[in-house]
């Protein structure tokens, strides 16, 4: 899902598992940090929550006033999420485009 100017964006992380054993991870601490095309952060952190009663997924929002304040529509971005727990660590990375929605 891309970065759009004046939206929030969701981020979501599902079904986080144990590779080595099969198991859910439902208490892991879990981010999100979008980077700029020089890889230099841009806004804080976003921790994303566990979602209750689920098998290992999270979810938070970036706010659009970070991707506004760091973008401009054209510009490549990062989003990085990672995860951590009990010694189990992971990350996944999403690179794009900034962009402006339509109007109908």
């Amino acid at each position: 899902m891309p970065l759009h100017l004046g939206n929030d964006r969701a981020v979501t992380l599902t079904g986080l598992r144990n590779a080595a054993t099969g198991a859910y991870l439902n208490a892991a601490t879990v981010t999100a940090q979008l980077y700029d095309e020089a890889d230099a952060a841009v806004g804080d952190p976003v921790t994303l929550a566990y979602t209750a009663a689920s098998s290992g997924d999270y979810a938070g929002v970036i706010e659009s006033g970070v991707i506004d304040a760091g973008f401009a529509v054209g510009d490549v971005y990062r989003l990085a999420v990672t995860a951590a727990q009990g010694g189990v660590d992971g990350e996944w990375n999403e690179a794009g485009t900034v962009g402006r929605r339509g109007t109908a």
